[in-house]
C-alpha cells in the first residue's frame, strides 16, 4: 500500500471541494496502485467529477467502481455483471488460436480490459472478448471440402439411379 499516494490523493481532492465519500474512495484506489501511476487515478476523478454528467442508473460519471471478473463467463452473465457496476460492456469475437486442453468455452469472455480489480469510473467501457471456438486449421478445413465433395458426388450418383418420376401421376 502506497500512503503517500492516499495522502497526496486525499489532500488534491479535498481542495477541489469534492464529496468526501468520492474523495475517500479514490485515496484508496490510489493507494493501492504503487508509484506515481497511483496519482493518476485521483486526478481523473477530480476531472471526471468537476463535470458530472448523469448516466441511465442516475450515478454521476466519475465514480470509482471496481471491475469485476468476467472472464470464464458467458456473454450475457459477464455483460450483466458489468451493468450492476454501472458499466458498459463492448463485445468483440475471435477465434481461440491456442488453446491446448480446450478450456476456453464457445460464447464465453475470455480476455477483457480493463482487468479484473482495476479501477475505472461508472459509465467506462469495459471490453469483452467472446469465444467464437477454434479455428480450424487449414489442413481440417481441405479434409471437409475433399469429404463434401465426396458426399457430393454420392448424391449425384443415387440421383442418376433412382427412376424419373417428373411428369407422371401417382
Amino acid at each position: 500500500m502506497d500512503t503517500t499516494n492516499f495522502l497526496v490523493s486525499f489532500a488534491v481532492l479535498n481542495s477541489r471541494g469534492l464529496a468526501s465519500d468520492k474523495v475517500l474512495a479514490a485515496s484508496v484506489g490510489a493507494a493501492m496502485i504503487q508509484g506515481p501511476i497511483g496519482l493518476v487515478l485521483p486526478l481523473a476523478v477530480a476531472n471526471a467529477s468537476s463535470s458530472t454528467s448523469s448516466s441511465g442508473s442516475g450515478v454521476s460519471a466519475g465514480a470509482m467502481v471496481r471491475v469485476p471478473k468476467v472472464t470464464g463467463k458467458p456473454e450475457a452473465e459477464a455483460k450483466g455483471l458489468l451493468k450492476d457496476k454501472n458499466l458498459n460492456a463492448v463485445s468483440t469475437f475471435a477465434f481461440i488460436e491456442d488453446d491446448p486442453q480446450n478450456q476456453i468455452i464457445k460464447g464465453n469472455v475470455f480476455q477483457q480490459e480493463p482487468a479484473e480489480g482495476e479501477f475505472t469510473s461508472e459509465g467506462d467501457d469495459v471490453s469483452i472478448t467472446v469465444s467464437l471456438g477454434p479455428r480450424m486449421e487449414e489442413e481440417t478445413l481441405k479434409d471437409l471440402h475433399e469429404d463434401m465433395d465426396a458426399k457430393f458426388d454420392q448424391v449425384i450418383a443415387l440421383l442418376k439411379k433412382a427412376p424419373n418420376t417428373a411428369g407422371s401421376k401417382g
